[in-house]
């Protein structure tokens, strides 16, 4: 599973990048809703990031300046309570670093 399909899934920071940026517009835009549409099964989720990043003016093209934007813009307590539930490759491995850290 790539990494990406997380980050699309947290749809939080896009607000952040861009104000216009909620799910909605999104959806219009781009074509996908993450709050309702199962992430997993994008085919390119990279691509999805470089669209919405480009649409906005911001690149993305995992430089460590622009992961480092990602990483800070990223809704964490969202990430663990909410997304741990809903996509099932990021709560196996939310739970993995669980047990890690409670060993």
């Amino acid at each position: 599973m790539e990494l990406e399909v997380w980050f699309s899934a947290e749809y939080n920071h896009f607000v952040k990048l861009d104000f216009s940026l909620t799910p909605n517009r999104n959806q219009e835009i781009f074509g996908f809703e993450p709050p309702t549409e199962d992430m997993e099964t994008r085919r390119k989720p990279s691509d999805n990031l470089k669209q919405i990043y480009n649409h906005v003016g911001k690149g993305f093209n995992k430089s460590e300046k622009q992961l480092n934007r990602l990483g800070s813009n990223l809704d964490y307590e969202f990430i663990y309570i909410k997304l741990a539930n809903t996509v099932p490759s990021l709560g196996e491995f939310i739970g993995y670093i669980d047990n890690l850290i409670s060993y």
